[in-house]
């Protein structure tokens, strides 16, 4: 009996002196668990794009993008994209998808080219506002481009990838 208190008391003390007033780091388990698992996401779009009279990108030419669309886990949304151009393959894209709510998607492009089904740019997601906030993802965006004037143009695009939130 006395042998089993004297346990007990050193159980107790080993629980009570092993453990820490500080809390534990769990960042890399909440950033898991606060981005969720990587979902299916495909979207289609369509807009116009003009050459701005803008500093932005200097001494690259500035395009700005503007269009509308829809994809899953987004529903309808409004796109803006700042182009960085020097018309001679440099290309730099970044922008915002817009949701109906007002929730924000970022987005920088990575990638341009072209495979059997045509002409396509690669798109990295990271961030946004609302439940985008801790967003990540990617989109594999295929894009028809018609050229309607000097420097302005119109496009419809289609694509499809992975988002996490």
């Amino acid at each position: 009996m006395k042998s089993k208190l004297v346990l007990s008391v050193l159980a107790l003390a080993f629980i009570f002196t092993g453990c820490s007033d500080e809390p534990v780091d769990q960042s890399a388990e909440s950033t898991i668990s606060e981005r969720g698992a990587e979902r299916p996401f495909k979207v289609r779009g369509a807009g116009v794009f003009n050459l701005a009279d803008s500093d932005v990108c200097a001494p690259l030419a500035t395009i700005i993008i503007e269009g509308t669309g829809n994809g899953t886990h987004i529903g309808n949304f409004d796109v803006l994209i700042t182009e960085c151009n020097d018309l001679a393959g440099t290309i730099i894209q970044n922008g915002i998808v817009t949701a109906a709510n007002g929730d924000e998607l970022y987005f920088v492009a990575t990638n341009f080219s072209a495979d059997d089904n045509g002409p396509f740019g690669e798109y990295d997601f990271e961030g946004g506002t609302g439940r985008f906030e801790d967003s990540y993802g990617y989109l594999k965006l295929y894009n028809t481009l018609v050229v309607t004037g000097p420097g302005t143009g119109t496009y419809s695009n289609q694509g499809e990838g992975y988002l996490a939130y």
